[in-house]
């Protein structure tokens, strides 16, 4: 009757431990890429993403063929790697790519929006706004002494 037990015991608690060994083996999902800014500003700063690779694996990113960089993939297979932006308004493929071999060599991609800077136009405004508030806190001073003076019980002197 022990062993019995101790064998049900023991198959129980092998089975919790069979899927931790598989998922380091193989990775979580589907790999993916992403942008923290899908759109940003030529030369703004951006941080990649990868999620889906095999823990421990090294990811190299490149945006528009060119590499930026790579980064450790966590125990979850996720990978971040901060950089900045192309300097030249643009849709450019953001590819995040692992050669560990085997199941861990992987690759995704994505893509963003370099979108062009837009000239500032119009006037500066502020200038003729400043003497609009001006104008009317001096008016209104001149007002209230106004106000003061014709309250003032005036005083003949002969």
């Amino acid at each position: 009757m022990r062993k019995l037990i101790l064998l049900v015991t023991f198959l129980g608690f092998g089975s919790f431990l069979a899927p931790a060994t598989a998922h380091a083996v193989y990775p979580p999902g589907a790999p993916i890429v992403t942008v923290d800014n899908s759109s940003p500003a030529p030369g703004a700063k951006i941080t990649l993403t990868a999620q889906g690779f095999c823990p421990g694996s090294i990811v190299n990113f490149s945006i528009g063929g060119i590499a930026v960089g790579s980064a450790t993939a966590d125990a979850n297979g996720k990978a971040s790697f901060p950089t900045t932006a192309p300097g030249t308004a643009g849709t450019y493929v953001v590819v995040a790519s692992s050669s560990a071999g085997g199941a861990c060599t992987l690759s995704a991609q994505s893509s963003i929006n370099v979108a062009a800077s837009v000239p500032a136009t119009g006037a500066n405004s502020q200038a003729p706004l400043m003497a609009g508030a001006i104008a009317v806190l001096s008016g209104g001073l001149l007002v209230a002494v106004a106000s003061y003076r014709r309250r003032r019980p005036r005083t003949v002197t002969a």
